[in-house]
């Protein structure tokens, strides 16, 4: 089976978001030692993506489900970190 990996920055009125999306599959992070690493997923979603683009991306695994392949769909991240508004929406917009 292939395994697809898509990553979501979650939007934060802290600040300003620490990450660089040079394309629409590569995040640049800054490292803690210093300097910045450029990681490559399937698609990357940064502050100011919408639901229905994700769902849309996405939206063939979940046929695929349907159809009665095996699929897993998973969030991983820190508490707070938007695991359950990626997978469920904002109320208003699910």
């Amino acid at each position: 089976g292939n395994i697809r990996v898509f990553c979501r920055v979650r939007h934060d009125n802290r600040g300003d978001c620490v990450f660089k999306f040079p394309s629409d599959n590569e995040l640049i992070v800054q490292k803690l030692q210093g300097g910045t690493e450029m990681l490559e997923f399937e698609h990357c979603y940064g502050p100011d993506s919408k639901q229905e683009t994700v769902f849309t991306d996405t939206k063939p695994i979940i046929l695929s489900c349907v159809d009665g392949y095996n699929v897993c769909i998973m969030a991983y991240g820190q508490t707070g970190s938007g695991k359950t508004y990626t997978m469920m929406g904002p109320p208003d917009n699910p």
